[in-house]
């Protein structure tokens, strides 16, 4: 393979129609051998496949459809198309099985934000703010905690959500003065 172009590509749900699909709109590759390219999905498309909930979840719903003309091997000859009408199911598909953590997070107590960042794209519907604690040190049993009342957020990113902390709460976090003071008092769960 000697041109290639991941944009060109189309991961739809079935092989007869691209009704649920995504064309990819970049990626980093690397040809293995003669006969195989590995490409490395971008974080935008990655994103987007997530989003699809009927897209790519089984070896079932994963087709994969090309033009032909747009990818050329060393001695410049077309790939043959893979048409939107006849695409081509993955051989082998593997899950995601790892569940999303929260990787950081920032409290602003003057601005009254809680900001979480997710190892993953999450679904914000299933965010429940109410179910967040804090607490003043790492340990699960920490005698300072504190939780969050149930309160309005928005997404920042496929990734981030940030919480609009209620007043009430924040002058509770405020009055303790062992939680959240710094950033070694201020831990969640």
């Amino acid at each position: 393979i000697s041109t290639f172009s991941a944009p060109l590509i189309t991961i739809q749900s079935s092989r007869f129609s691209d009704n649920v699909s995504l064309t990819l709109s970049d990626g980093i590759y690397d040809v293995e051998n003669t006969r195989s390219l590995l490409l490395q999905l971008s974080s935008d498309d990655i994103v987007s496949l997530h989003a699809e909930i009927l897209l790519a979840v089984s070896r079932e719903t994963t087709f994969l459809s090309i033009p032909g003309g747009q990818i050329f091997d060393l001695r410049d000859m077309n790939v043959t198309e893979i048409p939107i009408n006849n695409a081509l199911q993955v051989s082998s598909l593997t899950e995601d099985t790892t569940p999303p953590t929260i990787s950081s997070f920032d409290i602003n107590l003057l601005n009254n934000t809680l900001t979480l960042q997710f190892s993953e794209p999450v679904m914000s519907s299933s965010f429940t703010p109410g179910y967040l604690t804090l607490l003043n040190s790492s340990s699960s049993v920490s005698p300072v905690n504190f939780t969050l009342s149930p309160a309005n957020f928005s997404v920042l990113a496929p990734d981030t959500l940030q919480v609009n902390l209620l007043v009430s709460d924040v002058n509770e976090i405020n009055l303790n003065t062992a939680l959240c003071a710094n950033r070694a008092s201020c831990y969640i769960t």
